[in-house]
């Protein structure tokens, strides 16, 4: 292999190892998402009567009349909770995982320099 094909492995490398680093934190971004949804749901749960689903029309209550909380979901919130979705997810992060350990591994090959341990050069 010749430097310059050397130094274009080492930066393609280098890119799809930044790709999918992003691609992990949106992924764990989406996790939380999920993670916040599944709270308020055991808080639903904990109180079924403060349930309500949004309908489309906001909730009035005549001034000054105490209103009680509740918690409103709406039949969309409910997608990312199926159990294909989970799996789904979790089978991404699996993947994911594998592919950065795959990128990690040949970047320490090409540069001798492990891309966890420090940055990267740009």
């Amino acid at each position: 292999m010749t430097g310059q094909d050397m130094d274009a492995a080492i930066g393609k490398a280098r890119r799809e190892y930044r790709e999918a680093r992003k691609e992990m934190d949106a992924l764990r971004a989406k996790a939380g998402q999920v993670s916040q949804f599944a709270i308020k749901l055991q808080n639903a749960l904990g109180d079924p009567s403060s349930i309500r689903f949004f309908e489309g029309t906001p909730m009035f209550t005549a001034p000054g009349v105490r209103v009680r909380q509740f918690i409103v979901f709406t039949d969309a919130e409910f997608v990312q909770v199926t159990p294909s979705a989970i799996r789904q997810l979790g089978e991404s992060f699996r993947s994911l995982e594998q592919r950065i350990g795959a990128l990690r591994k040949q970047l320490v090959e090409l540069e001798g320099e492990d891309p966890e341990r420090g940055q990267l050069p740009a």
